[in-house]
Order: structure tokens, then sequence, then C-alpha cells
């Protein structure tokens, strides 16, 4: 099983009629999305295979619905950053966690982020990608390259992600325009239809009991690209829905 780009075997079209840099900004993109899952343990080591891209060597998970989903999601993205409707893409790993009210017999199963990895996108603007035509394929992948082994510079995987249950993971999208208009038709269509999801943004950049890392910013002719880590921290987590429930019970 390969991912769906060969980012080392780029043509300066491919066969969809997808212009280079588009091609290549989806290819770092699913790349650096199973590069997350690798190292930050979502999976077991075994279910991945080796690639290389930017002539160093990946790891893409081979399970097909993986694949496929993160395959669909950057397809979609890659055009919109160029445009200019996404600036950011999002790994958030999530976990499902059951708890109740004291003196409550129901049950709530919660999904919690533990962990997100972010790309932001600023100043992309695509006259400015045409005319970077000629070398920006050769900018985007050294960019990528950094990205990608940037992410060898977090911390160890946290001792709750191996007891965690139903360890998963999604990407959503942070839209940089909510004008129909300005979003290309077949992201509308996936974000209406679920295939697609939108970055609520209701993770604080500086919020309580979050501890953000800025891991990487390349800067290239046609834009720039930050790349960040954030974690939330455990104890946190337990003493804010404490909070909460105390908050419930006072009312």
């Amino acid at each position: 099983m390969s991912s769906g780009y060969e980012g080392d075997q780029l043509n300066s079209r491919t066969a969809t009629g997808k212009s280079n840099i588009e091609y290549l900004l989806a290819a770092g993109l699913e790349t650096w999305a199973h590069q997350v899952l690798y190292s930050r343990r979502v999976y077991p080591k075994a279910t991945f295979g080796n690639v290389r891209f930017a002539g160093i060597q990946c790891h893409v998970n081979r399970h097909p619905d993986v694949v496929q989903y993160i395959q669909e999601t950057v397809s979609l993205a890659a055009p919109a950053i160029i445009q200019g409707s996404v600036d950011q893409v999002s790994l958030l790993i999530t976990c499902y966690e059951n708890w109740s009210q004291e003196g409550l017999d129901e049950t709530v199963e919660e999904c919690k982020k533990l962990e997100e990895c972010q790309i932001r996108f600023g100043n992309f603007q695509k006259d400015r990608i045409e005319i970077s035509a000629d070398n920006g394929d050769g900018e985007l992948k050294q960019c990528f390259r950094e990205l990608i082994l940037r992410l060898g510079s977090l911390e160890s995987v946290p001792s709750n992600f191996q007891n965690a249950r139903g360890l998963s993971f999604r990407l959503e999208l942070g839209m940089s325009t909510q004008s129909p208009d300005s979003i290309p038709s077949s992201l509308l269509t996936a974000l209406s239809e679920g295939r697609c999801l939108e970055s609520s943004n209701n993770w604080e950049t500086k919020g309580k009991g979050v501890v953000v890392r800025p891991l990487c910013q390349s800067n290239m002719s046609f834009g720039k690209i930050n790349l960040f880590h954030r974690r939330i921290l455990q104890a946190q987590v337990t003493h804010d829905r404490q909070a909460l429930l105390g908050k419930d019970n006072s009312s």
C-alpha cells in the first residue's frame, strides 16, 4: 500500500490536471498527518508502512479507511488553501471517556481532546503562487520536510494515551471566510454532508490547562507556514469537570 501521492516523483501536472503546487500541498499534508499518527502512536507501529517524501523516510498507515479519510480531506483542503478560504489544518487526537454526576444513574460518554497538531497558512496568495510556479514546488517540499522532521522534537507520548479508550483522531479545517462564494463548491458540499469538519476554535491558544508549543515556521515566496502543538493537561480536565458538576449541583 502506498499513499495517494508519491512525493519524490512529482510531475509538473498530475493526471487529474492539478497544478504542481496544489498536488504537492496535498501530498505534504497527507504525509504530515500520517507521520503525526505514527509519532504519537495513535495506531500500532506494525500497521504503518515506509514511504519517502521530500527526501526523508516517513510512515503511512495502511488501513484503507484511514488512508481514504486523510486523502479525501487533504484533497479538499489543498485548493481551498491556495484560494485563501482555508488557513489552517488541524489533526486532533481524541479518546472516549465515561463519567457520571454523583447521585445520578445516567452515564455520559464524552469525546475528549488529548492533543492537537496544527498547521497555519499565512499570506497565501494565488497570484504569487502562480508566479512562483517554477520554483515554488521546491520551496513547499522543503517546508514540509522541516515540518515533518520537527515532529520528532515532541515530548514522549503521554502515559494517558496508553490507557485511553477508543484512541482515534480527526482532521479539522479552519476557515478564513464564511462567504459561500469564496469557498470551493466541493468543500462546501463536504462540510454540509459532514464528510469534512470545520474547526470549532473552542480550544483557546492560551486557554486554562492547555500547553501550546510552536514547533516550526517556514517562509516562502508566496506565503508562510507555522506548525503548532497543543496538549491538554489531564489534571486540569478533571478539575474543570468537577467545577462544572459542582455548579450544576448548586443550581
